[in-house]
């Protein structure tokens, strides 16, 4: 036996598709449609009608009157305006499936939700932007996995929108799209006639050019070009005269006849909206399709399906007869009760099995529950109800087989694949879709085709229930009520059984027999017990007394707690000082009443009880005031516990926190500071706590303490302040500290951090502060600086060497901290280069300052610029000469 491989070039991309080792026969797949291989070799791209893959077979169709149309039954909607996008092909199919719901339903649906969600920007969309043109087979791909329809008013028309709402449900389930195969000659017009006159308008393309209409209503086409326009046919006239397409580039036509159909360019257009295209045209009439097929969307609430994106090609064994199948996994409880697929030509025989709990990857590895056959007359999408309802458990593994014969097509098996360009977004997991030639050995189409899947879908309906609460995350308690609920789908009658499981075990039956509800809703009132042990794997499990087989389980696991107190402040990290009020707040769940034992804790043991009966609170909540008693032992690591007096297993225990007693901080004089005696200053503190209304304020020096105030106000809003002024008296030095006590509790003072300085004042001689050249006879500046308070008045000493050689006695100290004094030196004042100035304070002798350095008193102009030739005076340091 040899293995094919089947290549396709699309667009210069070879695709390689699908190579199947099988016992008899290899698996091959069906040619692509000529246009389809133009559109995608990138010949014709600019078109609002892309191809499809698939190409059908002919047939014949008895005759049909000579003329017909649907406008005069009223099976037509309103002509529309498709704009700018290239979306004729949505307006087709909905041209299609309106005509086919009238005159009994009157719908408008919605062409953008179509144009938008099939959009590459979709997940189940196709290669293709939302303004793009699409075919027929995307339109019944979207329609039958019931994306729609969706009503007009729901999400209206917008040639550039690309976004369509989300979660916008169907008006209709299709389930059924009759495909016709593409006229083979001018005179090949039974199928579409007998189409239009058994269902409705059909959805057809052409190819469109403005140079081949006609008296602005006449069309025909007499080329070879792909199509490019997707329009309705609503009715046919034998009788039409060619004479009507004179004017048309293609000429007169050869014979008469002509279709009536329905554009999508508004109603300004042609005639009102509709136009004539000649039997002869080379284009009309390819690609049909009616949507004749809507059905309420309360026939099946379930659909089990692989294949978004629909009939994307197909294949066979080099015969007419196949086996294909897919394997579902059944998400509900419920039963199967319909099966739809594609059949390419007409008069298929068909042959569908239902099996049950299938293992293994074969299809037909399980129970066979039921058998249909039949033919069907048409090619395109077909739902083919059971004979009766095969019941299907929740999670249960169950496959749909069917074997296809088509006669006179060797390709029976319509598969959805990736395809670059057209469904690259088609994929397939290994275990859903299989084949087989012979219907007994079975292969995985994925094994040899990654991402292709079968166009299988199985319809049903819910059974049973879906239980809503608990559902997973729920945290019950025990001796609280609950609520239990679910949905039941109206087909499960009498009682139910409740039980609560535990690690997927039966842990205690709640109810053996209560109501299954009314309205698809059914509850349950449940008073926990509390012999129920807490823990977190709880679900819960229904089941119909009357079927067991009809059971729902809750889908996540549920907690169920005993009664709790949690305490929620002190939180973590907090501070509370001695002697302040603080609140103490818990909640607690459950059945619990009375009073709680509040205490303090820390590393495990009760340090003080705070109250040995308190209200436990309202509503799940309470609270206690508390006072920090002063005795308590400042430090962190406690903790409240709040113990419920009714159930002393009951307690919660708040986070660590710490105690201070009260605080107080110096921070001023606090380190480094220079006071002066005879001058106010302010100390300054900050305090926490409840350290009481006053304060005793000290100075130390050394070990030794002077009051300062005995009895102090502590401040207001956590600082405090003190003016001091500092007598003369104190003993000048560095090495003072302030201490601040508070009368009320000795243990909360505070001492400067560090040394600060006491000193009666202070002068700073600032010139002549060393290297001045002064003359005789000349007024200089004496300049110093003073801090402090030194007196009011200051003696000035000239001192040459060591001796004073002048003393200027009570000149004022100046004032703002600077003071000066003129200086007329004599004449006579000896010259020497070891002058001094020092400056006293007349009441302070020990404040005093003298000169850095010695002032020189001479008649030599050293250091100044000296007189030169040209009597030019330069104040520099040196000589300099011009």
């Amino acid at each position: 036996m040899t293995v094919k491989s089947i290549f396709f070039k699309i667009s210069a991309i070879l695709l390689f598709f699908f190579t199947y080792i099988l016992s008899a026969a290899t698996l091959e797949f069906a040619p692509l449609d000529d246009e389809f291989l133009q559109y995608s070799s990138g010949e014709n791209t600019s078109i609002s009608e892309i191809p499809s893959p698939i190409s059908l077979p002919s047939v014949v169709y008895p005759s049909a009157p000579s003329s017909f149309d649907l406008r005069s039954y009223k099976k037509v909607s309103s002509v529309k305006d498709q704009g700018t996008a290239g979306s004729c092909w949505a307006f087709a199919t909905y041209a299609s499936l309106e005509s086919c719901l009238l005159t009994k339903e009157n719908y408008d649906f919605s062409e953008n939700h179509m144009k938008n969600t099939l959009s590459s920007s979709y997940a189940e969309g196709f290669d293709r932007k939302a303004s793009d043109g699409g075919n027929l087979f995307m339109s019944t791909a979207y329609l039958v996995r019931w994306s729609g329809p969706v009503l007009e008013s729901q999400d209206p028309y917008n040639a550039s929108s690309t976004v369509s709402p989300a979660g916008i449900l169907p008006a209709k389930h299709i389930q059924e799209v009759v495909f016709i195969p593409d006229r083979k000659s001018s005179t090949d017009n039974s199928a579409i006639k007998k189409a239009i006159m058994d269902y409705g308008a059909i959805a057809t393309t052409m190819y469109y050019g403005n140079q081949y209409l006609a008296k602005g209503k006449n069309y025909c086409y007499s080329g070879n070009e792909t199509s490019n326009h997707a329009v309705s046919i609503v009715g046919w006239d034998d009788s039409y005269s060619r004479s009507n397409f004179y004017g048309s580039a293609a000429g007169i036509p050869p014979g008469d006849g002509a279709f009536i159909v329905k554009n999508s360019w508004g109603s300004l257009w042609g005639e009102s909206g509709y136009f004539y295209v000649s039997y002869y045209d080379s284009n009309i009439g390819k690609n049909c399709a009616v949507f004749n097929n809507a059905e309420s969307v309360n026939n099946y609430d379930v659909m089990y399906q692989y294949d978004p994106l629909g009939w994307v090609t197909s294949a066979g064994f080099n015969t007419n007869t196949a086996y294909f199948a897919n394997i579902f996994t059944a998400n509900q409880t419920g039963t199967v009760s319909a099966v739809g697929f594609y059949t390419p030509v007409i008069n298929s025989q068909y042959e569908i099995k239902i099996y049950k709990n299938v293992s293994g990857n074969s299809p037909i590895a399980g129970t066979s529950a039921i058998t249909k056959s039949g033919v069907i007359s048409n090619p395109g999408y077909h739902t083919i109800k059971l004979p009766s309802d095969v019941f299907v458990s929740k999670n249960e593994k169950f496959s749909a087989v069917v074997k296809l014969k088509t006669p006179g097509y060797n390709y029976p098996i319509a598969v959805e694949a990736p395809i670059s360009g057209y469904s690259s977004k088609a994929s397939a997991h290994p275990g859903e879709s299989f084949i087989s030639e012979n219907g007994s050995v079975w292969t995985d189409i994925t094994v040899s085709a990654p991402g292709t899947n079968i166009c299988l879908k199985v319809y049903g309906s819910a059974i049973g229930f879906d239980i809503t609460s608990p559902d997973g995350g729920e945290i019950w308690e025990q001796e609280t009520i609950k609520t239990i609920t679910w949905k039941n789908n109206g087909n499960v009658k009498g009682n139910v059984k409740i039980e609560l499981l535990r690690n997927e075990s039966l842990a205690y039956i709640i109810t053996s027999s209560t109501p299954v509800g009314t309205s698809e809703i059914g509850s349950y009132k449940w008073l926990i017990p509390a012999t129920i042990n807490s823990g977190s794997t709880y679900k819960i499990r229904i089941t119909s007394t009357n079927n067991t087989s009809i059971t729902d389980t809750s889908n996540e696991n549920f907690s169920i707690t005993g009664s709790k107190i949690i305490v929620d402040t002190p939180t973590k990290g907090l501070k509370f000082y001695k002697s302040s009020n603080q609140t103490v707040q818990w909640r607690y769940t459950g059945k619990i009443s009375g009073t709680v034992k509040i205490e303090l804790m820390k590393s495990g043991i009760s340090k003080k009880l705070i109250n040995s009966s308190f209200s436990i609170g309202n509503n799940g909540t309470g609270s206690y005031i508390w006072k920090i008693p002063s005795d308590v032992t400042p430090g962190d690591g406690y903790s409240i516990k709040v113990t419920s007096n009714t159930k002393s297993g009951i307690y919660g225990l708040s986070e660590q926190f710490s105690i201070s007693g009260p605080s107080i901080d110096i921070t001023t004089p606090n380190s480094g500071e220079k006071w002066f005696t005879n001058t106010k200053q302010t100390i300054t503190w900050t305090y926490s706590g409840n350290p009481g209304n006053t304060v005793k304020i000290e100075c130390l020096k050394g070990s030794s303490a002077t009051v300062i105030s005995q009895n102090c106000s502590i401040g207001s809003s956590g600082t405090g302040s003190y003016s001091w002024s500092i007598p003369s008296s104190y003993v000048p030095g560095s090495n003072y500290k302030i201490r601040i006590t508070p009368v009320a509790d000795r243990t909360a003072g505070d001492t400067s951090d560090g040394d600060f300085t006491i000193s009666p004042g202070l002068i700073k001689v600032i010139s002549p502060n060393g290297g001045e050249i002064w003359k005789p006879g000349t007024k200089q500046t004496i300049l110093w600086s003073y801090e402090g308070n030194p007196g009011s008045y200051v003696s000035i000493e000239v001192l040459k060497g060591s001796a004073v050689v002048l003393r200027i006695s009570s000149r004022p100290i100046g004032s703002g901290g600077v003071g000066s004094y003129q200086w007329n030196i004599p004449s006579t004042q000896k010259q020497g280069s070891d002058y001094k100035i020092r400056v006293i304070s007349t009441t302070q002798p020990n404040v005093s300052d003298i000169s850095d350095g010695f002032l020189t008193i001479s008649n030599d102009s050293t250091g100044f610029s000296i007189k030169n030739e040209r009597n030019e005076i330069q104040e520099d340091s040196g000589y300099y000469y011009r």
